[in-house]
């Protein structure tokens, strides 16, 4: 995963030496489309929807910083892009994925509305939350002792905080998210354990 901040830095000094040659700042688009065209994609492995969310975007969001918050309104940026130049596909198309920005006490907040999710601890919302100088990713998954659960995860584990109810949308998502206090430090853990539930096989 170092590498990949590695690859991330380089991203985002290239995206500065665009927009400083003129290319607009309201282009989110990291690198043009005509990089992405001239690789065969066919050769690069499908990582599955458990390390996307969990291994993947939930490590790399601490590496934003706020001043780049507009590579999350551009799914290509992290969903595509940044993927592929590290080794590997995403699990998702970028048509998949529809991005929902909002703003809470003038910060922006981005939410990602992911497909139905199937096996357990896939994700179905990732909140990006500003978080000090840089971002935190916010999972909403299937859950292995409760229904749906919050987490949060680092390059050495993934942190639960039990139990939260499926969002009806993206704004839903991120207001109950909020209410668990996923903007300060320690977010509110909920109920850990649900009787008579029955989770789903895991995919990873």
């Amino acid at each position: 995963m170092g590498f990949l901040k590695s690859i991330l830095a380089c991203v985002f000094v290239l995206a500065g030496s665009s927009i400083a040659c003129g290319q607009t700042a309201d282009d989110n688009r990291l690198l043009p489309d005509s990089l992405i065209s001239d690789i065969d994609l066919q050769e690069i492995p499908t990582v599955s929807r458990y390390y996307f969310v969990h291994q993947y975007l939930s490590v790399i969001a601490p590496e934003i910083d706020a001043g780049y918050s507009g590579i999350f309104e551009d799914i290509t940026n992290l969903n595509s892009l940044t993927p592929m130049l590290n080794g590997f596909r995403s699990p998702y198309t970028d048509e998949d994925i529809s991005v929902e920005t909002f703003e809470h006490d003038g910060k922006l907040i981005y939410v990602w509305q992911l497909p139905e999710p199937q096996h357990l601890r896939e994700a179905l919302y990732v909140a990006f939350f500003p978080y000090e100088d840089h971002y935190r990713a916010v999972a909403i998954s299937i859950g292995m002792n409760v229904d749906w659960e919050i987490s949060t995860s680092d390059e050495l584990s993934r942190h639960t905080y039990g139990r939260v109810r499926r969002p009806d949308s993206a704004k839903d998502c991120m207001e109950i998210l909020i209410q668990r206090n996923a903007m300060g430090k320690n977010i509110d853990p909920g109920e850990f354990f649900q009787e008579g539930y029955k989770c789903p096989e895991s995919d990873y």
